[in-house]
C-alpha cells in the first residue's frame, strides 16, 4: 500500500512540475511577444506637429513624440538635422535651430523604425488663444460670417488654423487631439471668432509673417 501511495504521489509531482514548465513557457512567450512588438513600435509625433503647421522664427524649435525606448530618432528640417536617443520613459525631443520668416512651405522630416513626413510647414508667429465660451464662440455666429463666405480663400494663405480638441482631464494632459487646417471658408467658419479677428488685423499689418492661430476654449469651465 506504502509503495503505491508513493508512486501516485510521484505522478502528481511529475504532473506538477509538466503544468508548471508549460506555464512558464506560455510566460517567456507572451513576454517575448511583447518584447518583439516593442522593438518595432512606430516613432510618432505630438498631436501639434502635423501638415499645414506653422513654427515660431526666431526661437529654439522643440519637436517631440514617443517611440521605443533606447530607440534611435533624428529630425529634419531646412537642412539641419538633430537626432536623439528615445527615454526609458518612451519619449524624444530635440531642438532645432531657430529659423527666420518663412512664406514658402517646407518640409519637416521624422525618422526611427520609421518615417513621417509633414509638409507644407510655414515659420512665422503662433498665437494660442484661450479660455471659456468668448473665446469659443466661432465666426459661423458673427455678422463677419457672410465677408468671409464671399472671399477668396488665397487671401488667408499665410494664416493656419489649430483647434484643440475639447476633453475633460483631471491632470494636465500631454497630448491634445487635432490637426493644422487651412483657412478655407469651411474652417474659418467653425474657428474662434475672437482669435481670426485678432489673426486678420495681425495678417493685414504683417501680411509677409506667417500665423498659426492655436484655439484651446471650452465653455462653462
Amino acid at each position: 500500500m506504502s509503495k503505491i501511495f508513493n508512486h501516485f504521489i510521484l505522478l502528481i509531482l511529475k504532473d506538477s512540475v509538466i503544468i508548471t514548465s508549460l506555464s512558464k513557457s506560455y510566460m517567456l512567450l507572451c513576454v517575448s511577444m511583447l518584447i518583439f512588438l516593442s522593438a518595432n513600435a512606430e516613432v510618432t509625433l505630438n498631436a501639434l506637429f502635423s501638415n499645414h503647421m506653422v513654427l515660431q522664427r526666431e526661437r529654439p524649435i522643440p519637436v517631440w513624440g514617443k517611440a521605443t525606448p533606447g530607440e534611435k530618432v533624428s529630425v529634419t528640417f531646412n537642412f539641419e538635422t538633430k537626432t536623439t536617443t528615445t527615454g526609458i520613459d518612451g519619449k524624444w525631443m530635440v531642438l532645432l535651430s531657430s529659423q527666420k520668416v518663412y512664406l514658402t512651405p517646407k518640409i519637416l522630416k521624422v525618422r526611427g523604425t520609421n518615417e513621417i513626413t509633414i509638409s507644407d510647414v510655414l515659420v512665422g508667429d503662433v498665437w494660442l488663444g484661450t479660455g471659456q465660451s468668448n473665446m469659443d464662440f466661432t465666426v459661423s455666429g458673427t455678422d463677419g460670417r457672410e465677408r468671409f463666405m464671399n472671399s477668396v480663400d488665397e487671401l488667408y494663405n499665410g494664416i493656419r488654423l489649430f483647434k484643440v480638441e475639447q476633453a475633460k482631464a483631471d491632470m494636465p494632459a500631454e497630448e491634445v487631439g487635432g490637426k493644422w487646417m487651412e483657412p478655407t471658408k469651411q474652417n474659418i467658419n467653425g474657428f474662434s471668432a475672437i482669435l481670426f479677428f485678432f489673426g486678420e488685423a495681425l495678417h493685414e499689418r504683417q501680411p509677409g509673417v506667417p500665423l498659426g492661430l492655436i484655439r484651446s476654449s471650452m465653455g462653462y469651465t
